[in-house]
């Protein structure tokens, strides 16, 4: 979905936020207005007219005593409870004859280019510090191959660090009823004796882009997949309406701005272009020392990143709240 392409924490304050007036451009929120309600002369004439009570002579009836009918009984259809919601979703994709998307990621590809690149310079220097810690030349002074080990072994980390930010990114969630799951034998006995009507097929990106070796699966109950928050932004169904006119308007906006601003400069669309590239490299370098856009979740008991600052998720990521585990729920 559009909402949640562009980052689900975050987008949910975007109706909140007061409209700014700008010389350039200017965008506003349509809130709701109340209902107008109308009344017309007939029914007031109508109401004019209405015939008077007679004068009835007053009884005193004998009152009954009320039956003690009990504390009311509520219809088991009324339960709302989270166990029930995850049942009756886990009961509808249970029925499907295909399995369902949840999640699928967007593409890393300039993300882990980065963590590669900046991994593989920090462990080289750390290769050469560590080289002249352990074989000086002569003449050096004392402190010298004491202070090139200690910074091999801080770059070492750093370099660890950026290396690592490139494995176990989530890139795609799938619900899987549990008669595929045995008719296709990808899950073993006893796992799928953990697995209720519906599992989860959660599908990492590779550490190391090596063509001969498949990505690596897992086949787990949802109850095995753990997030720390609801991935869905706080809103009602009208909310998230006006939440993707609202995205439209600013997607059509911008488009605008950009074939205007590119018919008046024909000549500076190259170095238009060179600016977004470094800007996008840069970006990418940030999250790649800050896990910027990234959650971390639980995948039967290994921490793995799912990215939340794009892709694209089922019910703008309602339906994966409906299945998993949230650890922090709202109140």
């Amino acid at each position: 979905m559009s909402a949640f392409s562009r980052g689900c924490l975050s987008k949910s304050r975007l109706l909140s936020r007061p409209a700014q007036s700008s010389s350039t451009l200017q965008f506003r929120t349509h809130q709701p207005r109340q209902p107008r309600h109308f009344t017309s002369t007939q029914f007031l004439h109508a109401l004019k007219r209405k015939p008077v009570a007679k004068n009835i002579p007053k009884t005193n009836p004998t009152p009954t005593p009320p039956k003690d009918k009990g504390p009311p009984s509520t219809p088991k259809s009324l339960d709302y409870s989270p166990k029930n919601d995850y049942t009756n979703y886990a009961q509808t994709l249970a029925k499907l004859p295909h399995a369902t998307p949840l999640y699928t990621a967007p593409s890393h590809t300039l993300y882990r280019g980065t963590c590669y690149t900046s991994g593989i310079f920090f462990m080289l220097y750390a290769g050469y510090a560590m080289s002249v810690y352990l074989t000086p030349n002569d003449g050096l002074p004392v402190w010298v191959p004491y202070l090139f080990g200690g910074a091999g072994m801080v770059f070492g980390g750093i370099g660890t660090k950026a290396l690592l930010g490139a494995s176990r990114i989530i890139k795609s969630i799938t619900a899987v009823p549990k008669r595929i799951l045995v008719a296709n034998k990808s899950v073993g006995e006893e796992k799928l004796n953990k697995i209720g009507r519906v599992g989860l097929e959660v599908e990492l990106r590779k550490t190391i882009p090596n063509p001969f070796f498949p990505p690596r699966r897992f086949y787990i109950a949802p109850s095995e997949f753990k997030i720390p928050n609801p991935l869905s932004p706080p809103l009602n169904p009208e909310q998230r309406r006006e939440l993707r006119e609202f995205e439209a308007e600013i997607r059509e906006e911008r488009r605008k701005q950009k074939e205007k601003y590119d018919q008046a400069n024909v000549l500076s669309r190259g170095s238009t272009k060179m600016s977004m590239t470094m800007f996008t490299l840069f970006h990418n370098t940030k999250r790649a020392w800050t896990r910027y856009g990234f959650v971390g979740v639980k995948v039967a008991g290994e921490t793995c990143q799912l990215d939340v600052t794009g892709g694209w998720a089922l019910e703008d990521g309602k339906a994966l709240d409906r299945l998993v585990v949230v650890e922090n729920k709202r109140a």
